[in-house]
């Protein structure tokens, strides 16, 4: 079988989910199935390189966002894929051409980009536009959807989907080991460090965060990954570090220098970065939404997003959230459970097509 794989979404950062997602996942598909041929595709003015053995070929399209969006909004483009390919794999929503070649097998993380489409900047909010949701879903053979939650929410919106949905949970992202050194720059220092990750949407919830911390007595070291700084000074004992990107070394050995993390996003289809906190056994404080009640379940102190006093109160107590010689978590769902059913679903999507023709 000749499988084409978007690669567009690896550009992101190591605690972004999708990037984490990607990786992992077409890495497992191509070492569980090295029979079959997987062609990447990319693309953008400065292509991403694509760190990742076993493809059989990588194209590159160097056209502009824009440029692409235009092209393919024509009736009669095909986009990539060519005439060789089996099926599609698109592990992420993103700007589709008008007509495909083969068989399009679409991952959903989750519907921000229609329930939330005002909270992001000006180019997002046109490249949200640019995918043209409805359609993009019509043009799928088959539709994974990461959680049950996810699922809910599609056929909630989109009926019509009904029988072509599929849910694949995730497994806990691998987390790189760490060993401390006498110039490790995580080392463990006077005050309990906590981790928040996020960025400057708004339903990451990061005032929130910061409101809690204003007002508790406790001090803590805080990083924040994902934003560069906030413009509102924060009062209290808390001291603030904030840390745009870091690199996957940096931020595992973060992870394993901190007491616990705190990720009240207001809305997530999954819910990567508690899964990776929980993977190297620290303690996860998440908010009681419907997809992280999923996947985190009993794993996670649930706080209630809407009520920053709720979460002071938890980190009141620092002890409460101390590990001690925690080793790491595993769960029973492994990535070779999810490359598994991927798969599975990829060659549904071959096989109705090729009944459909005879």
């Amino acid at each position: 079988m000749n499988i084409t794989v978007d690669l567009r979404s690896l550009s992101g950062q190591p605690w972004s989910g999708v990037p984490v997602y990607t990786r992992t996942l077409v890495s497992s598909l191509i070492q569980e199935y090295p029979m079959h041929q997987w062609n990447g595709w990319t693309s953008g003015r400065r292509a991403h390189p694509v760190m990742m053995s076993g493809l059989t070929s990588l194209e590159e399209d160097h056209a502009s966002t824009l440029i692409r969006a235009i092209q393919w909004s024509l009736p009669w483009s095909t986009g990539f894929g060519g005439s060789t390919a089996d099926v599609l794999f698109v592990p992420n929503w993103n700007i589709i051409p008008a007509r495909l070649s083969a068989p399009m097998v679409l991952t959903v993380h989750d519907l921000w980009i229609r329930r939330l489409g005002w909270d992001g900047g000006t180019k997002e909010r046109l490249w949200h536009r640019a995918i043209r949701l409805e359609r993009t879903l019509k043009l799928a053979a088959r539709i994974i959807c990461v959680s049950r939650s996810t699922q809910d929410e599609l056929l909630f919106y989109f009926p019509s989907l009904q029988g072509r949905t599929h849910v694949v949970l995730s497994a806990n992202p691998v987390v790189l080991p760490h060993q401390c050194t006498n110039d490790c720059q995580w080392r463990s220092k006077t005050l309990p460090r906590l981790v928040v990750v996020g960025d400057a949407h708004k339903r990451k919830n990061i005032q929130y965060v910061l409101k809690a911390l204003e007002s508790t007595n406790v001090g803590w070291e805080v990083v924040i990954v994902g934003v560069n700084s906030n413009p509102s000074e924060v009062r209290g004992p808390s001291v603030i570090h904030w840390r745009k990107a870091l690199s996957p070394t940096q931020y595992a050995t973060l992870l394993h220098h901190s007491t616990a993390m705190v990720y009240c996003s207001l809305y997530e289809g999954y819910g990567f970065p508690p899964q990776e906190a929980f993977a190297a056994g620290i303690t996860v404080i998440a908010s009681s939404i419907p997809a992280l009640v999923e996947t985190m379940g009993e794993n996670a102190i649930l706080v209630n997003p809407m009520d920053w006093k709720e979460l002071a109160r938890v980190l009141e107590n620092p002890v409460r959230l101390e590990r001690v010689n925690a080793p790491a978590r595993s769960s029973a769902r492994t990535w070779s459970d999810v490359t598994k059913e991927t798969f599975a679903v990829l060659e549904e999507a071959v096989h109705d097509q090729r009944s459909e023709k005879f």
